[in-house]
C-alpha cells in the first residue's frame, strides 16, 4: 500500500508540530506588536513636535499682542491726541450749548 511508505505521526512528531505552529504566531505576534509600539511612539514623538510648534506660536501671538496694546495706550494717550488736534488745527470752543427738545415722546401716539 501507498499509505505504508508515509511516516506514522508518533506523539514526538504531533509535539514538534504544534512547538513549530507556536513558534510562528509567536514571531508574528511579536512582529505585529513592534509594529504597533513603533508607529505609536512615532504618532506620540510627531504630536510632541507639533505641541512644542503651537506653544511657541501661541508665545510670539502673546507677545504680539502686548506690543499693539501698548501701541493702543499710547495713541489714545492724552499728550498723543492734544498733539493731533494742534496738527489739525482744531481749537476748544468757548461756550458750550446744548439743544433741548420741545417734547420728550420720541414717538407720535
Amino acid at each position: 500500500m501507498i499509505y505504508s511508505k508515509l511516516p506514522k505521526a508518533t506523539a514526538a512528531n504531533l509535539v514538534f508540530h504544534k512547538l513549530e505552529k507556536f513558534r510562528i504566531w509567536l514571531f508574528l505576534g511579536c512582529f505585529i506588536f513592534g509594529l504597533a509600539y513603533f508607529w505609536q511612539v512615532n504618532s506620540l514623538s510627531n504630536r510632541g513636535f507639533l505641541i512644542k510648534d503651537l506653544q511657541n506660536q501661541i508665545t510670539s501671538l502673546k507677545n504680539l499682542n502686548q506690543k499693539l496694546e501698548v501701541q493702543a495706550a499710547a495713541a489714545q494717550s492724552l499728550e498723543n491726541i492734544q498733539e493731533k488736534i494742534k496738527n489739525l488745527n482744531m481749537v476748544t470752543p468757548d461756550k458750550v450749548e446744548y439743544f433741548s427738545p420741545v417734547g420728550t415722546n420720541v414717538a407720535l401716539k
